[in-house]
């Protein structure tokens, strides 16, 4: 399958994330997880100087 690169903010990524929780489990779980490991390293890597890594995996958390 061919793959395309979005740029999005991180409010559009948490908005898909949750229009996707209100999706059957079975469905959307292997997108979510997809979105997360893509997502977290770049979140890490942005706001090392803003926040701690366990306050971004809270932010995260909080939008699925």
């Amino acid at each position: 399958m061919p793959q395309i690169q979005l740029n999005l903010s991180l409010e559009q990524v948490n908005i898909i994330l949750k229009a996707l929780d209100h999706m059957p489990y079975g469905e959307v779980n292997q997108l979510v997880s997809q979105i997360h490991q893509q997502a977290e390293p770049q979140l890490q890597e942005s706001s090392t100087q803003k926040q701690s890594p366990e306050k971004i995996k809270q932010v995260f958390a909080e939008a699925i």
